[in-house]
Formats: structure tokens, sequence, C-alpha cells
């Protein structure tokens, strides 16, 4: 499936070290000249999932683009489709998981912007590598180097 969100802004695709989940910044302190937000759009193939976490500094809400997930809130699984909007509170404990056939896409935004990710016990920190292409398999405009979820500092 091809995502033309984010088309115009030709932003790096950066690819999770763990399996196939990619994500798009849409905004950040850079892009958005801001740390009021930041936003990213993530696709979970299926098959995939996102380890335990929760935010300090932040709250956030999803909304599911396309496909079907589940979300897990402090151990209930929360089954999500497309159009489906869930909200974070801070220091909630939240993953999400792609059991379906098909890539499982959504955006979140965080208000405010900068905050911290703190992994649960025994949870494999989210960390993503650059693909060097953009989501329509262009050269990005910009790098975007090696980093962990929650530590995107310059992002």
């Amino acid at each position: 499936m091809t995502y033309l969100f984010l088309d115009a802004v030709w932003q790096t695709v950066i690819r999770r070290t763990s399996d196939a989940g990619t994500r798009i910044y849409i905004a950040t302190r850079t892009l958005a000249g801001t740390d009021a937000f930041k936003g990213e759009m993530i696709i979970f193939p299926p098959g995939t999932a996102g380890s335990a976490h929760h935010h300090e500094g932040a709250e956030h809400f999803k909304y599911v683009i396309s496909g079907q997930g589940i979300a897990l809130l402090k151990g209930d699984e929360v089954p999500l489709k497309t159009g489906d909007v869930i909200y974070n509170y801070e220091y909630e404990i939240h993953s999400s998981i792609n059991e379906g056939e098909e890539d499982f896409v959504f955006v979140e935004f965080f208000i405010p912007g900068p905050c911290d990710t703190v992994w649960a016990p025994g949870a494999n920190r989210c960390a993503w590598l650059p693909t060097g292409a953009d989501n329509q398999g262009r050269e990005p405009v910009r790098d975007i180097a090696y980093h962990v979820h929650g530590e995107d500092s310059g992002i």
C-alpha cells in the first residue's frame, strides 16, 4: 500500500530495528518549529507489535488510518479499526499490536511534543534506523539518525 499523506514533505521513513515496523515523523521541533506538539505516522505490518511503555511529560492520542489492531492499556485489550481514536494519559502503560492481515496504520500526536519514554521492565526499547528513502522511495530532504523512541532530540 502507498501512503501519500506526507508526499509534499519528502520525510525520511525510519524502520524499527526489531521488526518491519516503520515510522514517519510528521511534526517535530525541527519540522514544525514548536515544542507544542509532535506527530508521527506508524505502520505495523501483520504480526508486529510495539513494546509496553509509558510517557512522562506528555499525553498523546492515536487516530487509526487503516487496518485494525489491538491497543493494550494497562493489560486490557482494546480492539481498534479504521477511524478509531484512542487517548493515552501521561504514565499510562500501553502498546499496540497488529494481529490482522493488512498493515495497521495510525498517526499519533503528543502534547506537548517533548517527553520521556519509559519502557516496561523486560520490554525491548524501540530503536529506529533511517531507510534512506521517503514514503515514495525517493531520496529524503533530510536525514534522521538512529535513535531510540523518546531519545529523539534534534529530529
